[in-house]
C-alpha cells in the first residue's frame, strides 16, 4: 500500500486546530499543578495580521455551491496593508452539515511584500453555518520581497463570516510559536 505524506498544517486543518487548542487549554486536570501543565502544552501563538476584506457576492450565501469576488480591503497587524482582489468559493452540505470554503488574495504588506494568501476550512456546523466564527488554515506564500519578513510556518486562522450579507468578511491570523 502506497504510503501518502501529510505536512503538519494538513493535519492541523483536519483536525480543526484552533478548537483542539481550546479543547487542550480548557480541559479540567484534577490538581493545580496538572492544570498549569495542560496551560504550558497549549499552542503559544502571536498575531500576524487582522483583515477586513469586501465582497460582492455571485451567488447567495445560502447557495449549496456558492462563490463571493474579493474586491479588497485592509490588513492591520505585523503584515498590513491593502488587500487585492480575490475570490471566495464554498460548498455547503446541509444533510451533513459540513461547509468547506476557500478565500484565495493577495495582499501588498507596507513593508514591500507581496504575500498570496489561500485561506481554507472544512466545518461541521448546523445549518446557520455563516453566524459563528469559524477556525481555518492559512497559507502564506511570498510572491515578491524578502522571504525571510513572513517566514515558513504553521498558520491559524479565524473568519467572522457573519457580516457575508453586507459584503464584509474578517480574517484574523496568527502564527504558531
Amino acid at each position: 500500500m502506497p504510503r501518502t505524506r501529510l505536512s503538519r498544517r494538513r493535519v492541523l486543518a483536519s483536525l480543526g486546530a484552533a478548537p483542539v487548542a481550546t479543547v487542550l487549554a480548557t480541559s479540567a486536570p484534577a490538581c493545580a499543578s496538572a492544570q498549569r501543565a495542560a496551560a504550558d502544552a497549549s499552542p503559544r501563538t502571536e498575531p500576524v495580521l487582522s483583515a477586513l476584506l469586501n465582497i460582492s457576492l455571485a451567488t447567495p450565501a445560502e447557495a449549496t455551491v456558492g462563490s463571493a469576488t474579493i474586491l479588497g480591503g485592509d490588513a492591520h497587524g505585523e503584515l498590513a496593508g491593502v488587500i487585492h482582489p480575490g475570490s471566495l468559493e464554498w460548498t455547503r452540505d446541509p444533510v451533513r452539515g459540513v461547509l468547506q470554503l476557500a478565500a484565495r488574495f493577495e495582499l501588498q504588506a507596507r513593508a514591500g511584500l507581496r504575500i498570496h494568501v489561500a485561506d481554507r476550512a472544512t466545518v461541521v456546523t448546523p445549518m446557520e453555518c455563516w453566524a459563528a466564527p469559524f477556525a481555518t488554515t492559512p497559507e502564506l506564500t511570498v510572491v515578491d520581497g524578502p522571504s525571510a519578513a513572513c517566514r515558513e510556518s504553521v498558520y491559524l486562522g479565524r473568519m467572522d463570516a457573519s457580516q457575508l450579507h453586507a459584503g464584509q468578511l474578517r480574517l484574523t491570523v496568527h502564527r504558531v510559536l
